[in-house]
C-alpha cells in the first residue's frame, strides 16, 4: 500500500465542510477552536501515518494555512474525505480521535447523499 500528502485543497474542503456543520453537536470538533487549529492536526496527522509508512524516507511538507474552500458537491467531498483517511491508514494513526472522528464525519457526508437519492425516496418506510 502506498500513501502520499493529501492536497493543502483537500484539507481546505474538509476543514470548511466540518467547520460549518449545521449541526448543533460538532462532537469532537468542537475543541479546535479554530479552522486554522483543526487544519494543522489533519495535516500532522496525514505526516505522521507517511513517517510511519516510508520511515523518514518521505518529506512531509508541514506548512499550510487555511483558505475556506467548498468541494464541488458531495460526491467530491466524500470521495476527499475516504482519500485522506486512506493515506492516513498507516502505524496507529487510524487508532486516533481525530482520525476516528473524520471517518464518522465521512459517514455523516456519505448518508447525506444516500438521502438525495431517488432510491431511497422511493424505499419504503417500514
Amino acid at each position: 500500500m502506498s500513501a502520499f500528502q493529501v492536497s493543502s485543497q483537500s484539507i481546505n474542503e474538509m476543514v470548511t465542510a466540518i467547520k460549518e456543520d449545521a449541526s448543533e453537536n460538532k462532537g469532537f470538533f468542537a475543541c479546535y477552536v479554530s479552522a486554522d487549529c483543526l487544519a494543522e492536526a489533519l495535516v500532522e496527522m496525514n505526516g505522521v501515518a507517511l513517517e510511519s509508512r516510508y520511515e523518514g524516507r518521505y518529506k512531509v511538507d508541514y506548512g499550510h494555512t487555511y483558505e475556506r474552500a467548498e468541494a464541488s458537491n458531495l460526491m467530491q467531498l466524500y470521495k476527499t474525505f475516504t482519500c485522506f483517511l486512506y493515506q492516513c491508514f498507516e502505524g496507529e494513526t487510524n487508532e486516533t480521535p481525530l482520525f476516528k472522528a473524520m471517518d464518522a464525519f465521512a459517514v455523516k457526508v456519505a448518508r447525506s447523499i444516500i438521502y438525495l437519492l431517488s432510491e431511497f425516496q422511493a424505499a419504503k418506510w417500514q
